[in-house]
């Protein structure tokens, strides 16, 4: 019989929405492994050889001593907590909903029967469904079941609280549209800090494939955790680092065998590229009035005190709600004037109206990831310095209690993604 050591290019993580926590098919039993027809998809940062995850369930020892130098009890105390790290290149972030439990994709809008608007730019839908004025705009569809297969921008829509939705294109619909279903084929992902409260927070399963190169496969590994809480995302990007990285925090309760997949099978990773720090765009206000330079790097923080529910039992028993969030934008400064020094100054408890947004695309108009702070505070990190020549700041913005309109922050991705992987 021979053997063969297991090899990191090999390894495999995906991961599914659970209906409740540790129960991804709401039947209330707990820690079930999937079934091998399961739909699963990729992590939204890319893990291969070069950054990669390994965790295997532990049992947790205790050592006692009594009359001797030796040990003469060896106790179990459970099993070690699942923490994980997952810290790689950007694909998207549709892992925030799992964050900060209330992202919002395109008011729950995806796809609708057009009633009228037969050669017209203004189509009506047949369902109904509640929606906010112009949430659709800017967004790509496609008239399915049409002779015309080309892409329609959506130019606005009206607010619709019990009655059908009616839908503005920037150009007419097809003359076909009458009874053709409009399917939005880009969507935007948004959440903002007066988004309703979640708890207990959203949870997912991860699926680990770890294969071994033994003949049959006997070695090989298949392994599901259960009750997955993301507690914490950080993504950096700069000049030197053009590719931007994304850091999730994750917690878990308990590690079950899993099922290989088979129908439809293991996803892939999307035929993109990853975010670029190359994209990426600040704008900086005050008062209303620009602050000239040039960023040159960023991170984003989402840091919360999520946490799992631990009791007597081996296992977590219940997610967490955070009691804190924590959410930053730094930013690597080159700066053109003073102002960007003399307004880190400034006295918190006056009403400054600083509002600055960071907008990183691949694609400016349809796939962009954005981080807004309106009415924010400004502070800066450590003293200025000069980096090749250059006089650099490092500034973080946040939330200002003190202004006179309540500070927001609200994150944006749009992408070709539907809700599925952002708020199921």
């Amino acid at each position: 019989m021979s053997f063969v050591p297991y090899k990191v290019s090999d390894e495999k993580w995906y991961w599914r929405p659970e209906a409740a926590y540790a129960d991804a098919d709401g039947n209330s039993t707990l820690d079930e492994t999937n079934a091998a027809t399961g739909v699963f998809y990729t992590l939204p940062v890319f893990i291969g050889s070069d950054n990669p995850v390994h965790i295997r369930k532990k049992v947790k020892y205790s050592k006692h001593r009594s009359g001797s130098t030796y040990p003469k009890q060896l106790n179990k105390e459970g099993y070690e907590e699942i923490n994980l790290k997952f810290v790689g290149p950007v694909y998207h972030r549709s892992w925030l909903h799992y964050l900060t439990d209330g992202v919002v994709t395109d008011g729950t809008y995806n796809a609708d029967t057009v009633a009228s608007g037969q050669g017209n730019a203004a189509i009506t839908m047949t369902a109904s469904t509640t929606i906010a004025i112009n949430v659709l705009a800017g967004l790509t569809g496609v008239f399915t079941g049409s002779s015309n297969t080309a892409t329609f921008t959506i130019a606005s829509n009206a607010a619709s609280s019990a009655s059908a939705v009616v839908i503005t294109l920037s150009a007419p619909s097809p003359a076909d549209a009458n009874g053709k279903t409009f399917t939005l084929s880009t969507h935007y992902h948004v959440y903002t800090n007066t988004s309703t409260h979640v708890n207990p927070p959203k949870t997912f399963e991860l699926l680990h494939v770890f294969p071994n190169d033994k003949s049959g496969g006997g070695e090989s590994l298949i392994e599901l955790i259960t009750g997955n809480e993301v507690v914490s995302y950080i993504e950096k990007g700069d000049t030197g680092n053009i590719t931007c990285t994304g850091d999730w925090t994750v917690k878990g309760r308990n590690i079950v065998t899993g099922t290989a997949l088979t129908s439809p099978g293991y996803p892939v990773y999307p035929n993109l590229d990853f975010a670029s720090f190359a994209q990426a765009v600040l704008t900086w206000t005050k008062g209303g009035t620009a602050l000239n330079g040039v960023i040159k790097s960023y991170e984003l923080g989402f840091v919360t005190d999520k946490n799992l529910i631990k009791t007597s039992a081996y296992y977590p028993i219940a997610a967490k709600a955070p009691n804190m969030r924590d959410v930053y934008l730094k930013v690597g400064w080159l700066p053109y004037e003073t102002d960007s020094y003399d307004d880190s100054q400034d006295d918190a408890h006056t009403a400054l109206n600083k509002d600055v947004t960071m907008k990183n695309s691949r694609n400016t108009l349809l796939d962009f990831f954005q981080i807004q702070f309106v009415d924010g505070f400004q502070e800066m990190e450590g003293d200025p310095t000069w980096v090749e020549g250059n006089l650099y700041e490092t500034h973080i913005f946040s939330f200002n209690p003190h202004e006179s309109t309540p500070s927001s922050v609200e994150i944006r991705e749009c992408n070709t993604l539907d809700d599925d992987q952002y708020e199921t």
